[in-house]
């Protein structure tokens, strides 16, 4: 029995590339699980595929697709070092106290829209937009501001 051929990595750029070409296609993806889907779909052709958590963290770094995250709480936050959505780095967020003092009230992500409080907000469901449109001749891509995204 002959062995499957081994799938191919791709660069992010390339798949970058084909997941602007869905979203701008789709418009808005409603799922993570469906956005690889449809990124898989295109990539079938170039005996690739590629995890939907890749698909997620690639969206969120390119900075061409929105996104919007549904989450639930979860108990107390742990110490945190990491976004769970895209795996960059977490700032702290805090207060003053009423004496002076600062008291950790939760992380708030460098990149993305996630963030928790003092209750873990575990993010459980994804919906992406574009962020950018084709020009009217179908040639470039440019940004849309946000008022004329809706």
């Amino acid at each position: 029995m002959a062995e499957p051929a081994p799938r191919k990595r791709l660069k992010d750029e390339e798949v970058v590339a084909i997941l602007v070409k869905v979203i701008l296609e789709e418009g808005t993806v409603a799922s993570q699980t469906r956005l690889a889907e449809l990124v898989n779909r295109q990539l079938k052709r170039r005996g690739a595929a590629v995890t939907p958590a890749r698909v997620r963290v690639l969206a969120v770094r390119s900075g061409l697709v929105g996104l919007t995250v549904r989450t639930r709480s979860d108990g107390p936050t742990p110490d945190l070092e990491r976004c769970p959505v895209c795996h960059s780095k977490l700032r702290r967020t805090a207060n003053r106290t009423l004496t002076g003092a600062t008291a950790q009230t939760g992380y708030r992500c460098t990149r993305c829209p996630w963030w928790t409080g003092r209750e873990m907000r575990v993010p459980h469901h994804y919906v992406f937009q574009a962020k950018v449109a084709r020009a009217e001749g179908g040639g470039q891509i440019s940004f849309v501001p946000a008022q004329r995204r809706l």
